[in-house]
């Protein structure tokens, strides 16, 4: 029923310290699928006691759950790089799901994805219009999160092709 159900599973690791102690920050685990109506974890909805998800909901209980969030787009890309950069799919220019971000923030390099399916000049201007200067991975390492993402990630940024991105396993 769920073909679609696990395809994105984004699990941080924080650990921040400070000068007197350490401190452990909680993990966050942020679950994101293609497509899954809001109400099957939502316990207040009549459709969530027709579906057996002990898992999910152990989890949805113990933690945030936004059951009435809408993706930006119909289409798969354009609708991650909206959460990834944190910006309307007008901001990004992520019009379909043959473009990602350009660029990638951290080293202002070109994506290798958009490389192989463009010519530089075109990845070029789109990087500047872009103008995309960090992702969601970008600011949970700057907060000395370590990120470990599996599944559906391909919003280009070179996040699959980062050197600290050791458990990436999958460009969709």
């Amino acid at each position: 029923m769920f073909t679609y159900l696990l395809l994105l599973l984004v699990c941080f690791t924080c650990l921040a310290s400070t000068a007197t102690a350490v401190s452990v920050q909680p993990n966050i685990l942020f679950l994101m699928c293609d497509s899954m109506d809001g109400r099957v974890l939502d316990p207040t909805s009549p459709i969530s006691s027709l579906l057996d998800m002990p898992n999910l909901r152990k989890l949805a209980a113990r933690g945030t759950n936004f059951i009435n969030t809408y993706a930006a787009s119909p289409q798969c890309v354009p609708s991650r790089t909206t959460m990834f950069a944190g910006r309307r799919i007008d901001q990004t220019q992520t019009w379909s799901n043959g473009q990602g971000i350009a660029g990638i923030p951290s080293t202002g390099k070109l994506d290798s994805e958009c490389l192989r399916l463009f010519d530089n000049e075109t990845c070029t201007n789109w990087q500047t219009n872009q103008n995309v200067t960090a992702t969601l991975v970008d600011s949970l390492r700057e907060l000395s999160c370590e990120a470990c993402l599996y599944g559906k990630v391909d919003i280009g940024a070179g996040i699959l092709q980062d050197p600290k991105e050791t458990y990436a396993k999958a460009n969709g």
